[in-house]
């Protein structure tokens, strides 16, 4: 039915099936189920393109995560990038920093893996930029690159992410020469078999031709990745 659907240029069913079990899953009580029914519905949502209904997922599990696990620091820190990022694909870039603020600060409390405090930099770098403050931006966005380089810097999906975020970066900073850097970083990559991967790539494949567009041409921002397993 998903391919059928792709073919045809319609939704994934699977997604309206998805939103009602989560508006369904609002009436009831605060769950480990009902957690992760919401963070998947997140991420369906936001491969969809659909940042509406991702945001309302999103929120609901960050709010389970405070209400069920508020010690579970690590998920609560995860769920927060992907809020922030969320709020970003929405234009909400208020809500975005001070999400991906909020996650860094307890990544850092708990001495969290490279691979998420790379991506919680580099998204908050992006979310700064975007309200203009570039130097501050950069200045937390070499931070998240450097975690990227040398023999145990951080690979695969997760450094595309940051990569991907560090090019949003610059090119709401205005950089384009910056973001094509960091794009052509990002799709040197070896794509891997996984639907975010997959759904990471296309779009900064899409991102980096739309630089080179003449405005009246370009697309824009292509759908942003969620659903992964590191934030």
């Amino acid at each position: 039915r998903k391919r059928s659907a792709e073919e045809a240029g319609e939704l994934d069913p699977q997604l309206r099936l998805l939103r009602i079990a989560l508006f369904s899953a609002e009436s009831e009580t605060a769950s480990q189920n009902r957690l992760n029914l919401a963070f998947e519905v997140s991420g369906a949502a936001s491969r969809a393109g659909d940042y509406r209904l991702a945001r309302r997922a999103i929120d609901l599990a960050v709010l389970d995560a405070n209400t069920i696990a508020p010690t579970d620091l690590d998920q609560l820190a995860s769920l927060k990038i992907y809020k922030a990022r969320i709020a970003l694909d929405q234009g909400d870039f208020t809500t975005a920093e001070a999400s991906a603020t909020a996650a860094n600060r307890i990544f850092e409390e708990i001495a969290a893996p490279a691979a998420n405090r790379a991506i919680a930099e580099a998204t908050l770098a992006r979310a700064i930029a975007a309200r203009g403050d570039v130097e501050r931006a950069r200045a937390i966005g070499l931070g998240a690159a450097a975690r990227t380089e040398g023999a145990d810097g951080v690979r695969g999906h997760p450094a595309r992410i940051v990569h991907a975020e560090l090019a949003r970066a610059e090119v709401a900073a205005g950089d384009l020469e910056a973001a094509r850097a960091h794009f052509r970083a990002a799709l040197a990559i070896d794509e891997l078999d996984y639907e975010p991967d997959r759904v990471l790539l296309a779009a900064v494949r899409e991102e980096h031709a739309a630089l080179d567009r003449p405005p009246s041409d370009s697309r824009g921002a292509a759908a942003a990745e969620a659903g992964t397993e590191t934030p």
